[in-house]
């Protein structure tokens, strides 16, 4: 009996060290053998880089566009630059002046909010940019990245164009290298149409008149912007979306105490 179980004992030990043989063997001749990928193949795997990081973008950049967009064009809101309403931030974009209709124009830029986007952005999209999943066992490169990205954000009228410039670089065993840095996604938000109508239309002449009229407005554009006025005392509330789009950009207009 004990000389059977040596036996099997032996026999299994032969048999797992064959195993090792024929493993090694294998990795040996795939090592010796198959060509590591060149340019063309490494140009081939940027598909999967692309598509992680404008993924990315797509999740992550909305959430920002629509704050920046219910807050009256800012992401952070100083103390005594908003009023609350619904559970919002909105920015004064115009502030009272005592004893007059006018106002004085807080003169939000386009490119500030561009920058703030920018700003938040760069911090937001590290979350989600891991490409490193893209390299599976078998691939044969590596991937390097850098610790930061750098986001350009660019309004448009009818869609907000994020830019991001994230260098990812592809190296085979045969020392062949690539890079791709630049990924960008357009996404379908017209802060731009409601921006100009909020600064050069409806603020511009609450400023310089103390009133605008935002039923002759619509008309006389067709109903392509839709303005809608409440007014929270002694405030005024402007929401501005378009016709088909359900994004909103909203902003008070100070008014006085009576």
């Amino acid at each position: 009996m004990i000389l059977k179980k040596r036996g099997q004992a032996t026999l299994l030990i032969t048999v797992g060290i064959i195993i090792l043989i024929l493993l090694s063997i294998a990795f040996y001749l795939r090592s010796s053998f198959i060509t590591p990928p060149k340019i063309e193949d490494l140009q081939k795997e940027t598909d999967c880089p692309q598509k992680i990081i404008t993924d990315c973008i797509g999740r992550v950049a909305p959430d920002y566009i629509n704050l920046i967009g219910k807050q009256g064009g800012y992401l952070n809101t100083p103390p005594d630059t908003f009023r609350l309403f619904n559970g919002s931030r909105v920015s004064v974009l115009c502030y009272n002046i005592p004893g007059r209709d006018e106002c004085i124009n807080r003169m939000l830029t386009k490119e500030e909010m561009e920058k703030q986007l920018e700003n938040a952005l760069d911090f937001a999209l590290q979350s989600c940019v891991n490409v490193q999943s893209c390299k599976g066992f078998s691939s044969g490169f590596s991937i390097q990245t850098p610790k930061k990205l750098k986001t350009d954000v660019n309004i448009e009228k009818d869609k907000v164009l994020v830019k991001v410039n994230y260098p990812v670089v592809l190296t085979s065993r045969s020392g062949a290298q690539l890079t791709v840095q630049d990924f960008s996604t357009a996404l379908d938000y017209p802060l731009g149409s409601l921006y100009d109508v909020a600064v050069n239309q409806v603020i511009d002449t609450e400023a310089e008149f103390g009133n605008f009229e935002q039923l002759l407005y619509m008309i006389t554009h067709k109903g392509k912007i839709l303005i809608e006025l409440k007014k929270p005392y002694p405030d005024k509330l402007y929401i501005l979306k378009t016709n088909n789009n359900p994004f909103r950009f909203q902003f008070f207009i100070q008014g006085e105490p009576g």
